[in-house]
């Protein structure tokens, strides 16, 4: 089994190996330095700095500062620490003295195996991390934050091959290999850690990357509520949080061009996701939702009861003035507890599916959502490591793009109240 393990874990990097080694190489440069003092207070002498000041050394486009506390504690800060002497690392490391120390103290200190030990929960080693093994590695969100996100992006492109692959031959009744079904659980898991991880402090630059990305048919939720499990469908809701006001357009875009009911529910989710964190914005996505539903549901002609459904499940989160009055119907069926050791990790929610029916009689991705936005990010993760499913659950799970009996069901009214 562990053999098995760590296969899925360097197939899983294969994709993004560059990405990867670059992730792994910031954060060996910075652990080196925590590891070995003596290098560290090699380098401040080197940049001009005396003994006993307190420094902290900029980072690439010089927006990320690091300290190191008095019990070698690194604290990764987006503005520069008081009373601190700023020194360039990158500037500094370029003496070639310097450069041959910091090598050397790499190899001697074993900072490279720290990092890959310290990366390995979110790429893979285990499809869900532990709260702690998030808490290790969220530290070192604003020196990474870009390259979680690219990695993420590159992750997404695996995950949809390795669904089609699986999917399709479900569609045809054969056989499915253990390791691709251990191997996609573990992917799209590891894709949801790197954009929670990315996502943190992701308002300094998402929005700006959201008006910038060509692609038309792209939403910042859609690698996440694809998948259709209620815990990633969770983490999108804390991704979308990130971009603010600038993804407004593009969802309202794509829903009225959208055709599938899941592409609508994507775009729909973004929309009531972004109205509830975005008071301001509120009526006026409202007005915006009415609309777009006058003139798109004419034009459906297939599942257009799942469209309404989920139109009035957004139109429902919007028209409340108050996050605090809403009521969140399907904390029960997800099994979550306040302050609990799984947090939103539970079994319900890790295999349940958004689209499923809330006792409200409506969708669990909807009905989640007033909770799951007033949690910490940290709060996503369980205190103990979960086992990972059976390759049938994983099985079973992918199927219901599949299945008629599975696909997006409905209340036993379609009256929502």
């Amino acid at each position: 089994m562990a053999q098995n393990q760590e296969l899925n874990v360097e197939e899983a990097m294969l994709p993004l190996a560059d990405t990867y080694n670059i992730i792994r190489y910031l954060l060996t440069e910075t652990l080196v330095l925590g590891r070995d003092p003596a290098l560290r207070q090699m380098v401040v002498l080197a940049g001009g700095g005396a003994a006993g000041r307190p420094v902290a050394f900029t980072r690439r486009k010089r927006d990320v500062w690091i300290a190191w506390d008095d019990l070698n504690q690194p604290s990764v800060s987006r503005s520069p620490p008081a009373d601190h002497l700023i020194l360039d690392l990158d500037a500094i490391t370029q003496a070639p003295e310097i450069a041959s120390a910091y090598r050397h103290s790499v190899k001697a200190s074993g900072a490279g195996e720290v990092a890959a030990s310290l990366l390995a929960p979110a790429f893979g080693r285990d499809a869900l991390m532990t709260r702690r093994d998030f808490e290790e590695l969220v530290v070192w969100s604003p020196l990474l934050e870009h390259s979680w996100y690219k990695a993420a992006a590159e992750l997404s492109v695996l995950v949809d091959k390795l669904r089609r692959s699986i999917t399709d031959r479900i569609s045809r009744a054969e056989p499915l290999p253990y390791v691709e079904l251990n191997r996609y659980w573990r992917t799209v898991h590891s894709m949801a850690h790197l954009v929670l991880l990315a996502s943190i402090s992701g308002r300094l630059w998402m929005p700006r990357m959201i008006r910038e990305l060509p692609f038309s048919n792209w939403t910042p939720t859609l690698w996440l509520v694809n998948a259709r499990t209620t815990w990633l469908t969770a983490v999108a809701a804390r991704s979308v949080l990130e971009c603010g006001d600038a993804a407004i357009e593009r969802y309202l875009k794509i829903l009225v061009g959208s055709r599938q009911p899941m592409v609508a529910f994507d775009a729909l989710f973004g929309l009531a996701t972004l109205g509830l964190s975005l008071p301001a914005e509120r009526s006026l996505l409202r007005a915006e939702l009415y609309r777009a539903k006058e003139v798109h549901l004419p034009a459906v002609r297939e599942h257009s009861v799942h469209f309404e459904l989920a139109y009035s499940n957004a139109l429902w989160l919007l028209s409340c003035d108050n996050l605090a009055d809403l009521p969140t119907d399907a904390f029960v069926p997800l099994k979550w507890k306040r302050n609990g050791v799984k947090g939103l990790a539970t079994s319900s929610a890790l295999y349940g599916d958004p689209t499923e029916i809330a006792p409200s009689g409506r969708y669990m991705g909807f009905a989640m959502l007033p909770f799951v936005l007033g949690q910490q990010p940290e709060a996503y993760y369980p205190k103990i490591l979960q086992p990972n499913p059976s390759p049938g659950k994983v099985a079973r799970l992918l199927a219901r793009e599949l299945s008629p009996s599975e696909q997006m069901p409905l209340p036993a009214t379609a009256t929502l109240h």
